[in-house]
C-alpha cells in the first residue's frame, strides 16, 4: 500500500484540492502534509488507507481478469497458428524428399550407364580376341572407356546415396508424425496443461516442480 499521500495522489492523478475533498483537508493543508510542515490527521490518514486498500483489491479484480482471459488467448492463438506453421515445414519437407528422389534417381541412371558400358566393353574385347582382331590401338581405346567408366561408378558412390536414402525415410516419418500433430487438438500438450493449471475457479493439476527430475512436457505428449 502507498501511505504517504503525495504518492497516493501522484499516482491517481490527483490535484490538491481533489485529494483534500477526499480526506475532509483543505488544499492548503495537503500541501503543507506533503512539504512535511505538519502531521497528517488521524482520521485522514485512516481515510488515505481504506482508499488504498479499495484500490489495491480493484487492481487485483482487474490482475485476476488479465491472467484468466491470457492463457487461453495464448492457447487459442497458438492452435491457430500452428496448424500454418506445421503446414509450411511439412511443405518443406516434401521439397526436400523430392529433391533427394531426383538425386538417387540422377545416381541410378549414371551407375546404370556405367555398368552397361562396363559390360559392353568386356564383350566386345571378348569376342575381338577370339576373332584375333583385336590390335593395341583398339585395346587401349577400349581401356580408357574402360577407365571412365569405371571413375563414373567410383563418383557415384562417393556421393553416399545410402545417406539419401536413410534422409527419405526420415523424413517420411517426420511427414507421418505432422500429420497426426495436426490432428491433434493439443498440438503442444505443454500449453493446455499450463492453460488449465492458471484456470481460475478449476480443479488444478498437478506441475511438477523444477528440480524434482520431472519435466513438464509429458512423456511422447501423452
Amino acid at each position: 500500500m502507498i501511505y504517504n499521500i503525495k504518492a497516493y495522489r501522484l499516482a491517481h492523478h490527483l490535484t490538491q484540492a481533489q485529494m483534500g475533498e477526499l480526506l475532509g483537508l483543505s488544499k492548503s493543508a495537503i500541501s503543507m502534509i506533503e512539504t512535511g510542515k505538519r502531521p497528517l490527521p488521524g482520521q485522514a490518514n485512516h481515510t488515505l488507507i481504506q482508499l488504498q486498500k479499495k484500490t489495491d483489491d480493484a487492481g487485483s479484480d482487474h490482475l485476476q481478469v488479465a491472467n484468466e482471459s491470457f492463457f487461453p488467448d495464448l492457447t487459442n492463438m497458438h492452435r491457430k497458428t500452428s496448424a500454418d506453421y506445421i503446414a509450411v515445414y511439412c511443405g518443406d519437407l516434401k521439397s526436400e524428399m523430392h529433391r533427394l528422389n531426383k538425386q538417387i534417381s540422377a545416381w541410378t541412371e549414371k551407375f546404370n550407364d556405367a555398368g552397361r558400358q562396363l559390360v559392353k566393353i568386356e564383350y566386345m574385347l571378348s569376342s575381338m580376341r577370339k576373332a584375333g582382331s583385336l590390335s593395341a590401338y583398339t585395346y587401349d581405346s577400349f581401356m580408357i572407356e574402360k577407365m571412365g567408366a569405371e571413375n563414373q561408378l567410383k563418383e557415384v558412390l562417393k556421393q553416399k546415396p545410402e545417406l539419401a536414402m536413410i534422409r527419405i525415410e526420415g523424413i517420411k516419418k517426420e511427414l507421418e508424425a505432422a500429420k497426426k500433430l495436426l490432428a491433434k487438438r493439443n498440438r503442444f500438450p505443454v500449453v493446455d496443461e499450463v492453460t488449465d493449471y492458471y484456470g481460475f475457479g478449476k480443479m488444478k493439476p498437478s506441475l511438477p516442480a523444477p528440480g524434482e527430475g520431472e519435466g513438464l512436457l509429458p512423456d511422447g505428449g501423452k
